[in-house]
């Protein structure tokens, strides 16, 4: 049996929820620029400068975390996988065909 909540416990909820996702991206993107500092830092202590970019940077850093993220939450399970990907890509108002192997 589904547990039920009176609008107002869902209202407070909702309201709660959107409260901590805010903090948590925020301390992401935080830590990623953290990150992306104290590495460019450890390349110059080393002697090592680049021209143009640093391996290192913040887009990089997200594409990374978004990535592995991304197989944490399918964990294997391609029919969700195609299901976020199509997600995704619909926000981003592209249109995608996954083609998804099954063995």
């Amino acid at each position: 049996m589904e547990q039920q909540f009176t609008k107002e416990q869902e209202r407070y909820m909702t309201d709660k929820i959107f409260k901590y996702l805010d903090e948590l991206y925020a301390e992401v993107i935080s830590t990623i620029n953290q990150t992306e500092a104290k590495a460019n830092a450890d390349f110059a202590a080393a002697g090592i400068t680049f021209t143009a970019h640093s391996p290192a940077n913040a887009t990089f850093l997200k594409a990374v975390v978004h990535d592995r993220l991304f197989a944490e939450l399918h964990a294997g399970d391609l029919a969700l996988a195609q299901k976020i990907l199509t997600m995704n890509a619909k926000q981003a108002g592209v249109s995608v065909h996954v083609d998804v192997d099954e063995e």
